[in-house]
This record gives structure tokens, sequence and C-alpha cells, in this order.
């Protein structure tokens, strides 16, 4: 009992710092699946002991404070997270996602007396919510905290798709739910003008739309092409399904997320999944899994919620595309909070339709004993390596790519047998090692110097 206190004190405070990096910073530090494992441990210690949560746990609360330098808004309707279902992998012995997607269904019969659900791409984007007010955009803001976000209406005022009156909108107000993305073609060239002015690079889409959308310049979002992409309406005018509402979004003259289909199974389901996965690369945004929601939205709002989800909806998340490659080298930049990261150097290895050549190694503790990813320099060619060891360059490693343009080393696979492989990383440089301006103990890191 001591140990499971001890360990979910442990989890909810690296919840929380991932939560506050990617939120509030727009700064990233380990993958979404390294995220999702450590809220599912926690998740099963507090099933099996309810006495250990706590009302600031992360699996009771949504993720995600208001920022100070915008007006805090309070949301009509809560933006709350999704509970999530994980592909299984394809040595999986167990169809545990197939499983959990008939329970979802089940569910959803037995309390309604329907099944039939809207799934739609799961966009890996800002949530953002606009208020319409007969027809006229009167607020745009973040997720927050689900219960209040930023008030960012100049800058959703600026964004290329986003109109400032509705065609023939039903009077009344309007709430649209979305997602404020910038294209994958588009990261290239924000990021040439970001090396160009001396500031940091962004390592995704995702992160590149949230950092535009909360500066103060707005006319900063016109200028990288901050787009929106609808996919829930809510109001007195809106249609009875989720489906209609999808169609009502379209003909008001707003991007709505697509392709959407009604499915009522786990089967239908697999092959809606299976064309998403087929597609995904040709479409011009970041997507990560499937949104599923009751079709009939009095239904699905009768199913109630958790403190953190809706009932009636849930979240499949792909596997992330792996490949394994060798380690040549690290580098140290500074990120956007002014952290000094590693950054590893990979023979260039291909995952999915992206040549991968670098990822991140998150901070000076990841290289030498910890996340449980490191591995044994003793270990022979192929053998599966010791975890408490160091990483070294030479090493034969995994990387995962869920979108992101800088990926990660997800786990460790091999030592190499060249002579390289007994040469550690490289300390950071001397600015980041230098005590009175850094802290290599950080976990974040240590910090450059203004």
């Amino acid at each position: 009992m001591a140990d499971a206190a001890r360990r979910a004190a442990e989890l909810r405070g690296l919840i929380d710092r991932a939560d506050d990096l990617y939120f509030n910073h727009d700064a990233p530090e380990i993958s979404d699946a390294q995220y999702d494992r450590l809220f599912d441990e926690l998740l099963g210690i507090e099933l099996r002991h309810p006495e250990l949560i706590t009302a600031d746990s992360p699996t009771q609360k949504i993720a995600g404070k208001p920022k100070s330098s915008f007006p805090a808004v309070k949301h009509d309707f809560p933006m709350m997270s999704l509970d999530k279902i994980h592909e299984d992998p394809p040595e999986a012995k167990e169809d545990k996602a197939g499983a959990k997607l008939e329970l979802f269904f089940a569910r959803c019969a037995k309390e309604t007396g329907g099944r039939v659900c809207l799934a739609m791409p799961k966009l890996d984007g800002m949530a953002v919510s606009l208020v319409y007010i007969d027809g006229r955009l009167s607020c745009g803001a973040t997720r927050g905290d689900g219960l209040k976000g930023e008030n960012i209406t100049p800058n959703v005022r600026h964004v290329r798709n986003v109109p400032q009156v509705l065609q023939n909108a039903p009077p009344g107000k309007l709430l649209v739910r979305g997602e404020a993305m910038i294209a994958r073609g588009r990261l290239a060239e924000i990021n040439r003008q970001q090396r160009e002015a001396g500031r940091p690079e962004f390592v995704n889409p995702r992160n590149a739309a949230a950092g535009t959308l909360r500066q103060l310049e707005a006319e900063l979002v016109a200028r990288r092409q901050v787009d929106f992409v609808a996919y829930s309406l809510i109001g007195e005018g809106a249609p009875p399904t989720a489906a209609a509402c999808l169609q009502l979004l379209e003909k008001m003259g707003l991007q709505a997320a697509e392709p959407a289909e009604l499915i009522a199974d786990a089967e239908s389901f697999r092959r809606y999944a299976e064309l998403i996965a087929r597609r995904k690369e040709d479409y011009p945004y970041d997507i990560d899994g499937i949104v599923l929601r009751l079709n009939d939205s009095a239904a699905g709002d009768a199913m109630g919620s958790t403190a953190k989800a809706p009932r009636s909806m849930a979240a499949y998340k792909f596997l992330a595309e792996k490949a394994r490659t060798r380690l040549v080298g690290v580098d140290w930049q500074v990120g956007r909070t002014g952290v000094v990261a590693p950054v590893a150097r990979l023979e260039p290895v291909k995952i999915g339709d992206v040549t991968v050549a670098a990822a991140t190694l998150h901070n000076p503790d990841f290289i030498k004993d910890r996340k449980g990813l490191l591995i044994d320099p003793n270990a022979a060619e192929g053998e599966v390596p010791d975890k408490d060891k160091g990483l070294r360059i030479g090493d034969l490693v995994e990387v995962v790519r869920s979108g992101d343009v800088i990926p990660k080393i997800e786990s460790s696979a091999a030592r190499g047998t060249s002579a390289r492989c007994r040469c550690q990383p490289p300390a950071p440089p001397a600015a980041a090692r230098c005590a009175s301006t850094a802290s290599t103990s950080s976990a974040a890191g240590p910090t450059a110097p203004a």
C-alpha cells in the first residue's frame, strides 16, 4: 500500500508537469504514447486503491490551465477530455481494443436504447470554442481547464477559414467546437522564418498553431495560415444528431471534420479505422486517431459524464509509427522556454512517408539512467539490453513518430559493435554546464542564460 501511494504521488507529479508543458508552454517533453502509459498506470493504481484518489489527481480533472496573458472566459458548456481506447500492436494476443469498443457500444445501447455512433478523424490540433450570436462571431476561446479558457477572439478573427458571419445560421447562440491547426506542409516555411529570426523552431504543427494563437500579435495568425476544423455544434438551433450537425456546419460556411461515418459495432469501426489509417498521410493536417460519439445528441447528454469525459464519447488512438536505427551523435539546442535539451542524430530511417534523422532525448537524465528506456554497455549485438545503463553513441534505438517533426526515442534495442559505442554522448555546452546559469539536474534539462 505504501509503495502504491508513493508511485501514485510520483505519477501525479510527472503527469501534471507533462500537462503544463503541453497545454501552457506548447513544448511537450514526452511522446503521447509515454504520456498515455503514465496516465493508465495511475488510473490502474487508483482503481485498485480508491482511497488513494485525490481531488487534484490528473484522472479527476481536465488538463490545461488558462494562461494569464489573455483574459479568462467561462465556457457555457465544459470542454472535456475523452476516454481513450488504444489500438492493439500487431503482436498482441488479445483484442483488447475490440473488447473495449464493444463495451462502449453496449453501454450506449443499454443506457439509451441506441448504439449508432458517428466516427470522425481525431485531429491533432489546439481545441478552440467559437461563439456565434445570431450568426455573428462573438468570441473565440481555448479549452483551458475545460471550465474556463483564454479569450483569444482577436486572434481567431484572423484564422483564414473562420467566417465572421455564418451563412443561413439559426437565430440565437451557437457554440462551435473544433481544432485550430497548421497544415503539415506549412511547418517547414514557418520554421525557416523562425531560424532566420533567431527564434526556436516548433516541433510539430500542433505546437505551431497553439504558439501562434497565444501570441499578442493577431496578424501573425493570418501570416502563418492557421486553419480551423469544426467537429461539434451546440445550441438551441443545432440539429438533433451529430451527423446532421456536421452537415449544418458546412452549410454555414465552416470546414467540418471529414470523412465521417455512422457505425454501430466494432467490426464496422475497424473497417473505418483502416480507411482513415490508409488516408491520414494524404490529409493536410495531423490525425492521431478517431473520435466516436453517440449520434443521438439528446441521448448522449442523458448518459452524463465523469469528472473528465462524456460517457457517450471515446477516442481511439492509433499506434505510433516506429522504426529502428543507429544513434550517431548528440547535439544540444535551446527550446522555446529557454531549456537546453539534447537531440539525437540518427542514421536516416523511413517512418511512414517521412525520413527521420533526429529525435529528442528530452534531458540529460534521459541519456544517463532514467525513463526505463536505456541500455546495457555489455549487451551483445541483437541482445535485449539491460534498462539500468546509459545510452551511448552507436546504439541501436527504436524511434517513434506520432506526427512530430522531431520524433522520440521510445525504447532501446541493442548495443552496437563499433568502437564509437564506448563513447558517452557529449556533455552539454559550456553555457549549459555553468552552475551559475544552468542546472543539469532539472528534469526539464538545463536552462540557457538569457
